[in-house]
């Protein structure tokens, strides 16, 4: 494979014949970093064609393929590197070329799906409302404008996270100039932490029906969420293999961590059972590969366990998220006295922050028990005293 050593003695580019020959294989891996010729950056793309020898073949007409290219053979594989959208002076690559590549440079940093997703839809939604792309002039002006809208902080953190994320990528690769969120901060958005009372979780926990698959799993779901305080998606994820119901342990692997860090968290023996139970009830047919937490033909539940966990919340005449569960259990995990370190290990957080949240949540609950709690108030009862008025004299 050339790189950018080889292609200062590449020559000139030419383009090849209309249509690859019969028995051309072609493997296409994007997203390796860019080199510059002759003063243009170009996006580097491996090239694999199989030639059959004595015949001269000619690339694609919509590739680039510079002349007298060093070839690397390997076992009758010609490797070469082509371009696939080479860059003249001012000239930007088309915004959703360039986020295919920006994608696959992720994946390869090994973002997970879900950020991958969320990635694809911040960006698209961005240039599908100001369609004129890299190349456009006012492109921070149109940032500036998207950005202005009646939104919420969390929303606005968003947005511009996953812009700038992209921007800065660009910057970096060629295809802009300058960073158009420059100087642009993130706002103060207030944590949504729900504090559910254990009044509500019980009588959460005796909506299932666990006379049935899927209310059974719901409630061995509830029962591990509450327990240790795993993530939706990270639960969602979970094997059969990834739980030791003898040991009572569940391990979250590396590619199913939000953080992309693998760890193992014990569980209660009520949550064990729960889960042995849920395994026993499986279908035989099932193969391993099928989600622990899986649907009644299963399948990956994804989006459908948002919708259960919110209908049991309209049951329970309250506002209930997946999320919530995981939230309820730090608070109450504090309360009855784990310090804030185990916490921050046992959620999956990279650093204290937003630790911190619940911890400042508990503080609170400690300033209220002392009020009522403190022995001084019996010792010492405050004393409500309201002080006189002086009389005042009118002068005469």
């Amino acid at each position: 494979m050339v790189d950018a050593a080889d292609s200062k003695s590449a020559g000139p580019w030419v383009c090849g014949g209309s249509s690859p020959p019969s028995g051309t294989t072609f493997n296409i891996f994007k997203g390796l970093r860019p080199f510059v010729y002759q003063g243009i950056p170009y996006l580097l793309t491996r090239f694999r064609r199989r030639i059959h020898r004595g015949k001269k073949h000619r690339a694609p007409a919509d590739w680039k393929i510079p002349q007298k290219t060093p070839l690397r053979k390997c076992k009758g594989v010609f490797c070469v590197s082509v371009l696939p959208f080479p860059r003249q002076s001012g000239f930007a690559p088309s915004w959703d070329a360039a986020l295919s590549c920006f994608l696959l440079f992720k994946r390869a940093e090994g973002a997970s799906p879900r950020t991958l997703l969320d990635y694809q839809k911040h960006i698209t939604q961005f240039f599908n409302r100001f369609p004129s792309g890299l190349s456009n002039p006012a492109l921070r002006a149109c940032l500036l404008q998207y950005l202005a809208e009646p939104i919420s902080p969390a929303t606005y953190n968003l947005r511009l996270v996953y812009l700038r994320a992209f921007f800065l990528w660009c910057v970096e690769e060629g295809c802009l100039a300058a960073d158009p969120t420059n100087r642009l901060k993130r706002r103060k958005a207030s944590a949504r932490i729900v504090q559910l009372d254990l009044t509500a979780l019980k009588k959460l926990l005796e909506l299932p029906d666990r006379e049935t698959f899927a209310g059974l799993r719901d409630y061995a779901l509830f029962l591990l969420t509450l327990d240790c305080g795993i993530r939706p998606g990270e639960a969602l994820s979970l094997l059969v293999n990834d739980v030791n119901l003898l040991a009572c342990q569940v391990t979250i692997r590396a590619e199913n961590a939000k953080t992309r860090v693998s760890r193992t968290l014990p569980l209660s023996q009520v949550t064990a059972l729960a889960i042995g139970e849920l395994v026993k009830s499986r279908h035989p047919r099932w193969s391993e590969e099928a989600p622990l937490f899986c649907s009644a033909s299963g399948r990956f539940l994804g989006d459908e366990w948002s919708r259960r966990v919110a209908d049991y919340g309209k049951i329970l005449g309250i506002r209930l998220r997946a999320y919530d569960l995981r939230h309820a259990f730090a608070l109450n995990y504090l309360r009855n006295g784990a310090d804030a370190f185990t916490l921050q290990k046992t959620l999956g957080h990279r650093d204290m922050a937003m630790t911190r949240r619940y911890v400042a949540l508990t503080d609170r609950d400690l300033e209220k028990v002392h009020r009522t709690a403190s022995p001084v108030q019996a010792l010492v009862p405050e004393r409500h005293v309201v002080r006189k008025k002086r009389a005042v004299q009118s002068l005469s």
